[in-house]
């Protein structure tokens, strides 16, 4: 067999060891730990002075071994899920809506758009129609220019975020129990035909006040402001 064939039957059987570790390291390991802890107590029953000696010297090794074998891979998969969440964290900033919305779901199915991952992100020119940004964390972000048209902010933290504006937001789906960038718990204002939606699914009485602000969950007062402010700006803002 020439060296060539040599190399590459060692590389197969190495490739398949990797694949083999991968898929069972944990049984492996424990399996591992279980023979290294097991093996002095066979030795002292034997009796082999000599075999208890070795392995009196080679069992904590081994335990050492397991744990910085342990430790390394958690490391690796650390690193890992981090090139992950980077790359998944500039597809967001897409301008290409397709690819946005990809990496929205990929976020949310990790459990990234609730964690903080978002907070403080350059998002300028995001292109997020028709986005699922539910529960998202997006405080402190920069919302220059982005697209949000249709998107879902339903319980979305967006307190501190810069740059957004009134025109961006009438243009969302949906807002309710949204915090503003104000910090203070959205009040229905955009009257966004989402909200209206849900409120009407929820048997929300939508001519009460009341209810209204029960159902934003703000007080009545908060609500009737931001009904003010819808009377004399909304019109002008969608261009009518």
């Amino acid at each position: 067999m020439t060296t060539t064939s040599l190399e590459g039957r060692r590389s197969r059987i190495l490739s398949r060891i990797q694949v083999l570790w991968k898929e069972n390291e944990w049984v492996y390991l424990i399996v591992g730990l279980v023979i290294g802890i097991l093996i002095p107590y066979f030795v002292e029953q034997i009796g082999a002075e000599n075999i208890r000696d070795f392995l009196s010297n080679l069992v904590p090794e081994a335990v050492g071994i397991f744990f910085t074998v342990l430790i390394i891979d958690r490391l690796d998969s650390i690193r890992e899920q981090q090139v992950i969440k980077d790359q998944l964290v500039r597809r967001l900033q897409s301008r290409y809506n397709h690819t946005a919305l990809q990496a929205v779901e990929e976020l949310r199915v990790l459990g990234h758009l609730e964690d903080g991952t978002l907070k403080n992100r350059n998002l300028r020119g995001s292109s997020w129609e028709d986005a699922n940004m539910y529960m998202a964390d997006l405080r402190g972000s920069d919302f220059g220019n982005a697209v949000l048209t249709r998107a879902d902010f339903v319980l979305a933290n967006l307190e501190d975020v810069k740059n957004a504006t009134d025109e961006q937001f009438i243009e969302t789906y949906t807002m309710h129990g949204a915090i503003m960038p104000d910090g203070r718990k959205y009040d229905g204002r955009y009257r966004l035909r989402g909200d209206f939606a849900y409120a009407r699914r929820k048997n929300i009485n939508i001519e009460s006040d009341k209810d209204m602000a029960e159902w934003f969950g703000i007080e009545l007062d908060h609500y009737l402001e931001g009904q003010r402010w819808a009377d004399e700006n909304l019109a002008k803002l969608r261009g009518k």
